[in-house]
């Protein structure tokens, strides 16, 4: 029997998980701490519209194991699919 190394979490789904950001992070704080209470190591899975701030990035490049971003293809595409919340083309934003 091979014991589990790692507590999965997944945020993805019903909408932006980082339009939430508090609940995102403190979730993850929350477990981490758990995992670390039994040996193990939080593993965080993040689908995201890419569309994030800086600072959100940096956080998720120390903190998310795994992130898939939606993207709807050509940028004319996208721009017609995937506004941003203000109604503009997401697909520069995205792209960077």
């Amino acid at each position: 029997m091979r014991l589990q190394t790692e507590l999965g979490i997944a945020y993805h789904g019903g909408g932006e998980p980082a339009a939430h950001w508090g609940v995102l992070t403190d979730s993850f704080a929350y477990a981490q701490q758990k995992a670390e209470t039994f040996g193990m190591r939080a593993c965080g899975r993040l689908i995201s519209n890419g569309v994030l701030r800086d600072d959100k990035i940096d956080w998720i490049i120390a903190n998310i194991n795994y992130m898939m971003v939606s993207f709807d293809g050509l940028p004319s595409i996208q721009a017609a699919q995937r506004k941003t919340a203000s109604g503009h083309d997401s697909s520069r934003l995205v792209r960077k």
